[in-house]
């Protein structure tokens, strides 16, 4: 499918750092990070040998990339939509970790600014191989981007610490994702007298910090999971020691408890009880991790099943529960004011359902809520207008609903910095034709197997 060639492409289109300083460049900034991540499978000669197929991406032409941008409108390019989805039947790339909001970035302004190509051009080159006494000829792309040397003094803040911070922080923060802090004598890139303890000063080749980085031994090379890091990302690593590895400007990023490390700490266990009830109905209940006492509850599967009435059990887990799929439930607004009693919740999807304007009077009281889905439902601006209380709100979609442009321009003012899911972004026909076949099987396999019970 084209979406599996797309993650390869929104991968590959990174920022090493969180500011892009004046226009970004194809050539310069996108293409050299492109010819790392994508150049053996879509070039214009996979690695394989074989030509890419027509109508798949072909990372040397700039046509077919296009076909995913809509020029000056990244909410409205799939290029964008996909790598900022919430539906993890959608979201690119799909494997390894989601791309930081730095990368997203690079994608958004790279498409604001008209996605330019200017000054762009491909180099192929014939490359031989011998196959059943004949020789065959290949054509194999080259491309032309220049590789970057870093002739200015690099900056540890700017320059150095968002690759350290993107592939390094989970393990080797002040405080780890797991909530301990790091082992004494451990790497610690928030501090520079510990990272000082693993450079030679102006001897890369000498400083295990750069040597576990260029490692060819998969016991040593660091990070151990998720992607290495590119040419250009060594090379800034390389040339910083080189330098002199200077941490002037920098104040010290102490990596905080997560809201949800808080959460998992202040509550107790769940109900398990109710959680053996929901799972009878075959509701799908899980920790958000092994033996965590948060809960995320998706009743997605059996929504045609479901009751309103069944929604007042949830207040036997009102502190655990923080990700609710309510997507298509036989809901109502009444319903809505035991959701608004679960006082942690960060995720809600109300896609599809009843709820209305009036309902949504019961969602003010949740102050954590960082997700809303009303996708397909009858909200209007008024109800939209009860939402501007909820501060850590950061993505809500309105696909299908009764808002108009008006009303989302106001509580995008009332709570800036909100990405707001409003119009459905534009597709290619292809993809929209390979998606309706999908949905098409879908129902004949429902059928069938309503057909056997």
């Amino acid at each position: 499918m084209k979406t599996k060639w797309i993650s390869a492409l929104i991968s590959a289109t990174l920022l090493l750092t969180n500011t892009s300083f004046g226009a970004v460049d194809f050539t310069k900034d996108l293409m050299p990070v492109l010819e790392n991540k994508c150049l053996k499978c879509h070039g214009r000669v996979k690695e394989n040998g074989k030509v890419v197929d027509k109508g798949d991406l072909d990372i040397t032409k700039p046509e077919s990339i296009k076909e995913f941008l809509k020029v000056g409108h990244p909410q409205d390019s799939l290029m964008y939509t996909l790598v900022i989805s919430d539906d993890d039947e959608e979201y690119m790339p799909p494997k390894g970790d989601r791309l930081s909001d730095a990368e997203k970035k690079l994608i958004s302004d790279w498409i604001k600014e008209g996605a330019s190509f200017a000054g762009y051009t491909r180099k192929v080159k014939k490359d031989s191989s011998e196959g059943k006494g004949t020789k065959e000829t290949k054509e194999k792309t080259v491309i032309t981007a220049s590789k970057k040397t870093f002739h200015k003094t690099l900056d540890f803040t700017k320059d150095v610490f968002p690759i350290l911070e993107k592939n390094c922080l989970k393990c080797h923060g002040h405080i780890k994702e797991s909530g301990k802090v790091v082992d004494k004598g451990d790497l610690d890139i928030t501090k520079p007298e510990s990272i000082k303890e693993f450079l030679m000063i102006g001897h890369p080749q000498d400083s295990l910090m750069y040597q576990l980085v260029i490692s060819d031994d998969d016991d040593e090379y660091m990070p151990p999971k998720g992607d290495r890091l590119s040419v250009t990302e060594k090379k800034i690593i390389s040339d910083w020691i080189e330098q002199g590895a200077s941490f002037s400007g920098y104040t010290k990023k102490v990596k905080e408890e997560s809201l949800l490390q808080k959460m998992a700490k202040s509550v107790g266990a769940p109900n398990a009880k109710t959680i053996t009830h929901f799972k009878g109905l075959e509701a799908i209940v899980l920790p958000l991790t092994r033996q965590s006492p948060l809960l995320q509850i998706d009743f997605k599967l059996i929504a045609k099943k479901t009751t309103p009435a069944l929604t007042k059990r949830l207040i036997e887990l009102k502190d655990n529960v923080v990700n609710l799929n309510l997507s298509k439930f036989q809901i109502d607004d009444s319903s809505l004011k035991t959701v608004g009693q679960l006082k942690n919740l960060i995720y809600l999807y109300l896609d599809n359902t009843a709820v209305t304007d009036k309902g949504l009077t019961s969602l003010q009281s949740l102050s954590n809520l960082e997700y809303l889905n009303l996708y397909n439902t009858a909200v209007t601006d008024k109800g939209l207008q009860k939402l501007t209380s909820l501060k850590k709100l950061k993505k809500l979609y309105l696909w299908q609903t009764k808002v108009s442009e008006a009303g989302v321009a106001k509580i995008q003012q009332a709570l800036p910095g909100i990405h707001i899911h409003y119009k459905m972004p534009m597709m290619p026909k292809e993809y929209v034709k390979r998606r309706a076949a999908a949905l098409i099987a879908e129902k004949e396999a429902a059928k069938k197997k309503a057909g056997a019970d």
